[in-house]
């Protein structure tokens, strides 16, 4: 891969982290309380301190040593763990229990990966925000992104975005075999009936079918929301992103 980290400022509001407690008028000192080097905020607790005292006390008390990429591996499960958590909270007074196949989300073939990606439409402020996560044929997360741009396009529009960015994004780091997972019909049936209009919406179109089409071991896949979960919650916690964050395990 080529880098780890990109624009890492991350706010997710709801935690009682210092840096949200003062967002909020609580008048407390920004610095960590555990390292008191840094300020406090999301980013910190989740990757960079919590993560490293943990393996520091897993080295000094235990003599385990653990490699980098499984550190960063262990933090992105953390914080994808934290967002559904946190989504499904909301929904638990109105939650069905899926028991139907094509409702979860199911590993990918053998030696390729599968990437779920979802838009988000922010009216109130003219942006939109992008998910985006890649998990293995062992089910590991191995990447994930959020992507925070102006614009105030169509939900359909925006769905087809998150596609082309998402597809950009795993050209940039050569994985060679990708199902893409969207959870938009209206994007997919588009996608493979072709139609010659002149609508911003076919113009994505037609980019994402000449990116997919370009490498011979791409292919894109509808299913439901549900097996979409996770790019659906991390495309609704882009507006907290200024620019974009990338995690990236550094073994791929």
């Amino acid at each position: 891969m080529k880098r780890m980290v990109s624009n890492t400022h991350l706010h997710v509001p709801g935690l009682p982290i210092r840096a949200n407690l003062q967002s909020r008028g609580v008048h407390v000192p920004l610095a960590c309380v555990n390292c008191g080097g840094e300020i406090e905020n999301n980013w910190h607790i989740f990757v960079s301190c919590q993560s490293l005292w943990r393996e520091r006390n897993e080295r000094l008390w235990n003599h385990t040593v653990r490699p980098a990429n499984q550190i960063v591996r262990s933090s992105l499960k953390v914080l994808c763990d934290w967002l559904y958590a946190q989504n499904s909270a909301t929904k638990r007074c109105s939650a069905t229990a899926h028991s139907v196949a094509c409702l979860r989300w199911h590993k990918p073939p053998q030696s390729f990966v599968k990437c779920n990606c979802d838009a988000a439409v922010f009216p109130e402020s003219g942006e939109i925000g992008f998910g985006t996560l890649l998990r293995n044929e062992f089910s590991i997360l191995i990447a994930c992104r959020f992507l925070k741009l102006p614009g105030f396009p169509s939900v359909k529009e925006a769905k087809t975005l998150a596609l082309h960015e998402a597809i950009t994004w795993v050209h940039e780091f050569g994985f060679p075999r990708v199902v893409f997972e969207v959870d938009s019909k209206t994007v997919v049936d588009s996608y493979i009936f072709s139609l010659n209009d002149l609508t911003e919406f076919r113009s994505i179109i037609r980019d994402c079918r000449s990116l997919i089409e370009n490498t011979k071991n791409f292919s894109l896949v509808h299913v439901q929301r549900p097996a979409n979960e996770i790019g659906h919650i991390l495309a609704r916690r882009a507006q907290f992103v200024s620019g974009s964050v990338t995690l990236l395990e550094t073994s791929y």
